[in-house]
């Protein structure tokens, strides 16, 4: 493993423990007061694929009790397109399951980042997730987004397309 996802794991770790000590609500205030996120995203940025090594961690922290660490985790992961094909079901697990919003959402947006590596499989698992889920806002962001992957890039769209309609169908 490379010395640069090894510092970026340990920031990872570092970072979860921090978020760990706090309450939800507080995690505005520990970004200004210089915690190391910006620094971690950054790093998550930077490595892209190259934080592939990474992704057993990553998967496993999105059971973390922190609802915080577990939306960052889920958009760590829609960089790892190297990874995807693993990632997929872990990301349709998290919207499936997870109780907070905002990780659902990153975990369905992460699955349209995830697209450009694996078109069907990402589109079509983001599609049957999100259909008849109890969430309406979910839905809503997702079918926008597979909707806006569709006007970016005519095989993407084509995928998406069909995606939606399958995971529609059994709901209309």
């Amino acid at each position: 493993t490379e010395p640069s996802v090894i510092a970026m794991l340990e920031l990872f770790e570092r970072s979860i423990v921090k978020l760990s000590e706090t309450q939800e609500d507080m995690f505005l205030p520990l970004l200004q007061e210089g915690m190391d996120t910006e620094l971690l995203i950054d790093t998550f940025m930077r490595l892209g694929n190259a934080a592939a090594p990474a992704a057993p961690r990553f998967a496993e922290c999105l059971g973390h009790p922190h609802a915080t660490v577990r939306r960052l985790v889920a958009w760590a992961i829609g960089g790892l397109a190297a990874v995807a094909d693993s990632m997929v079901p872990i990301l349709v697990a998290c919207i499936r399951d997870d109780p907070h919003e905002v990780v659902r959402f990153e975990a369905a947006r992460s699955l349209l980042c995830l697209a450009r590596e694996l078109p069907e499989k990402a589109l079509s698992a983001l599609a049957a997730a999100v259909a008849g889920h109890h969430d309406e806002n979910l839905r809503a962001q997702a079918y926008r987004g597979l909707h806006s992957v569709a006007q970016e890039d005519v095989r993407l769209g084509l995928c998406a397309d069909l995606a939606t309609r399958e995971a529609l169908s059994p709901h209309l």
